[in-house]
């Protein structure tokens, strides 16, 4: 039996409540696209060309970055090198260095190059990072931290010594030194670091359930008789186009029962509340495992467990009392099984006099050369609207295209070019630029460059250069980066480490001791050679 209407239900769905059931239609209408089955109804059509449409578009963009793609793939999938080495350049030839004693601090910043390399194994959970400077041609040496599951090593410039110590004994020490902070044993987890580079929140029979439980469920409850079609012709960036027009209508008690049933069916089912659980966990800089979580992080996890419940049900219990102003309609122009026009508009809210209104108008050419559109996005309620207007074309013919997007928000405009070009089949050169302007301010940011791939290696080599009002700054950023695929990694072996987990308090104060001892006598001796000419 539903639990009793709630005050909250009666008085109407919150702003934030009716966003996030904004935010939870966008994506039910997208992931029913990707549920079709082969027969050609007026509502397979409908679904078949939202699907068909999203998978152009990703094919389009994984052809044009093909060469990226697939060596981001066998980055993700073996042990991998990246060295970095980034030079700031002066612009500011016009500069009076007398202000700074005939030293122009920007003709420094030339001499000096960083050194930034990351190595990382993702399936033997491994990653390494270094940090270094260059100053004049003279290597001023480097700092690196490297994780291998539970072990941190740390190298440090003016020793020879590795530093080794584990998350747990790491987490004992902090919390010897300051128990109120660290109130737990188990506080750090270098091993969680890894899930955080997964990017999987759900695994496969997870992803496999909800398609099962919730997109084929949504597809067999909205009504056949919701769809209808109908020639029309349409003019779509200057093509004039014969098209299919398919119409999505639902009445206000249709849309509402349907809404009403997904919430119900989403608020009793447990295993959606374990996802969001593992999703929270993988979010947290901790150790994933419940059992192994701080009291302050696992409190925390109750919290927001219990306030999606909450909200899953003040949505379910308020929906009843909502108002959908003419319901829902969404209608598509379609070509080639493609939607190339679309109309869709949503007002509901608590009350008649106080909707939240949602419209879509777009249009869209995608060709296998070309794909351009230009869509018009407003979100309003009883006082004020929010129009989003965003247009583009991308271009990819021979190996080379043009690529353009302009965003739109309020006074606000963000626009994006970009020229690419492959030279030969495992090199691109490129041009790109971005401008950002809010009517008082206009920036603008450019990167330039070229990148080879091959089997086993890539070079880059990038120039990064900044513009406000119009007016060059005074430096640019080159990087240059080499990146390989490897066996394996070199990372250090604790038989060869200083074991700073072992040692007792006052060990550990003389040890530091002897490293401030190192590093005073690094530092005199390049200092002692003059490189800052003092």
């Amino acid at each position: 039996m539903d639990e009793p209407v709630t005050e909250q239900a009666k008085s109407g769905l919150s702003k934030k409540t009716i966003a996030i059931v904004i935010g939870l239609l966008l994506i039910i209408g997208g992931a029913v696209s990707a549920y079709v089955l082969l027969d050609k109804t007026t509502k397979e059509k409908y679904f078949s060309a939202e699907k068909e449409t999203i998978d152009f578009i990703g094919e389009s963009v994984k052809e044009k970055y093909t060469l990226e793609s697939e060596w981001g793939e066998k980055t993700a999938d073996n042990p991998n090198k990246a060295a970095h080495r980034i030079n700031i350049h002066s612009n500011n030839n016009g500069l009076d260095g007398d202000n700074f004693g005939a030293v122009d601090p920007f003709d420094m910043l030339s001499s000096v190059t960083v050194l930034f390399d990351v190595e990382s194994d993702l399936d033997n959970k491994e990653l390494a990072v270094g940090l270094g400077v260059d100053f004049a041609n003279l290597d001023l040496g480097k700092i690196g931290v490297s994780i291998s599951e539970h072990d941190l090593f740390i190298e440090l410039p003016f020793t020879d010594d590795i530093i080794h110590i584990e998350d747990q004994q790491l987490n004992e020490l902090l919390h010897e030194q300051d128990p109120y902070t660290f109130t737990e044993a188990d506080f750090i987890d270098f091993d969680a670091i890894f899930d955080a580079f997964s990017n999987e929140f759900l695994d496969e029979k997870d992803m496999e359930y909800l398609k099962e439980e919730y997109v084929e469920y949504l597809y067999e409850e909205i009504p056949e008789d919701a769809f209808s079609e109908e020639k029309d012709s349409v003019t779509v960036h200057g093509e004039d186009i014969n098209a299919n027009k398919i119409t999505f209508h639902l009445e206000e008690e249709e849309f509402k029962d349907l809404l009403e049933g997904f919430f119900r069916k989403l608020s009793r089912d447990d295993r959606i509340k374990d996802m969001f659980e593992k999703i929270i966990e993988l979010q947290l800089p901790v150790n994933t495992a419940l059992d192994e979580l701080s009291s302050e992080d696992q409190l925390l996890i109750n919290e927001m467990l219990d306030d999606f419940e909450r909200t899953l049900k003040t949505i379910r219990l308020g929906i009843p009392q909502l108002h959908f102003k003419d319901g829902m309609t969404s209608t598509i122009w379609v070509d080639q099984n493609k939607v190339v026009q679309r109309d869709f508009s949503l007002e509901f809210g608590p009350d008649q006099n106080d909707l939240v209104s949602v419209a879509i108008e777009g249009t869209h050419l995608l060709e296998t050369n070309k794909q351009q559109f230009d869509i018009d996005l407003t979100f309003g309620d009883t006082y004020e609207e929010f129009p989003i207007h965003l247009e583009g074309e991308f271009n990819w013919k021979d190996n080379k295209g043009d690529d353009y997007v302009l965003l739109q928000a309020e006074d606000t405009e963000f626009s994006y070019e970009a020229s690419e070009e492959l030279t030969d089949k495992s090199t691109k050169e490129f041009t790109r630029s971005i401008q950002i302007t809010d009517g008082f301010d206009d920036l603008e940011f450019n990167w330039s460059g070229d990148a080879s791939y091959e089997s086993e290696e890539m070079n880059s080599s990038h120039t990064l250069s900044f513009f406000e009002d119009g007016v060059e700054e005074e430096f640019q950023i080159h990087v240059d980066k080499k990146g390989s695929i490897e066996k394996e990694l070199d990372i250090p072996s604790t038989s060869d480490s200083v074991q700073l987990g072992e040692m007792e308090m006052f060990e550990i104060d003389m040890y530091i001791e002897s490293l401030a001892s190192e590093f005073e006598h690094w530092l005199s001796q390049i200092m002692g050679g003059g490189m800052f000419g003092f």
